[in-house]
């Protein structure tokens, strides 16, 4: 019994030293993965974000851009409207200012559906607006067609259908800036 004893006396601190050196690498290793899980995340959510803010910076620069070439057309069938000159020159201008664009619709509507969702009432109100627009320079060019040069009463309703038009850009533009500003 006593040689049991000494066996014991002599093996227990070594089986409680092992027992003790294998919790605290259990522990060390939970405690890293933890770690590492957590800094992976934040990694994940900081690159997010800096691509978040790219893209918005990308699609707040596309939306002025094609904002101030429709502001940009409305002036040149409004001064077509008002006889300040034909619609000849309007169209010439029309189509330079075309040619002159600074930005990519497609891409607005993709970085909208794709990373500002939040946006996309606004921009669909936007679009509605802006065909309000579209129509009112349209009936202009039917209404000269047929042999109506007078286009006074097309260039108040076009200015009045630009103030909701602004208005709404105005709305989406907000959307965008508070999104990017939540980030």
């Amino acid at each position: 019994m006593s040689d049991f004893l000494t066996i014991f006396n002599s093996v227990s601190p070594a089986v409680t030293g092992a027992a003790a050196a294998l919790i605290g690498v259990w522990l060390t290793n939970t405690g890293n993965d933890k770690r590492a899980g957590l800094q992976a995340k934040t990694e994940l959510e900081k690159e997010r974000r800096t691509i978040l803010r790219a893209c918005g910076d990308e699609l707040y620069r596309h939306t002025y851009g094609w904002g101030a070439q429709l502001r940009s057309n409305t002036l040149i069938w409004h001064g077509a409207m008002v006889g300040q000159y034909g619609v000849n020159e309007a169209l010439d201008m029309e189509a330079a200012d075309f040619n002159r664009r600074n930005f990519d619709y497609g891409r607005i509507e993709m970085l909208v559906d794709v990373y500002f969702p939040e946006a996309r009432t606004q921009l669909d109100s936007l679009l509605h607006h802006r065909d309000e627009r579209s129509k009112c320079i349209n009936a202009f060019k039917r209404s000269y067609k047929a042999g109506d040069g007078d286009g006074r009463a097309f260039a108040t309703q076009l200015m009045d259908s630009v103030a909701v038009y602004e208005s709404a850009f105005n709305k989406f533009v907000q959307t965008i800036v508070k999104t990017m500003r939540a980030l």
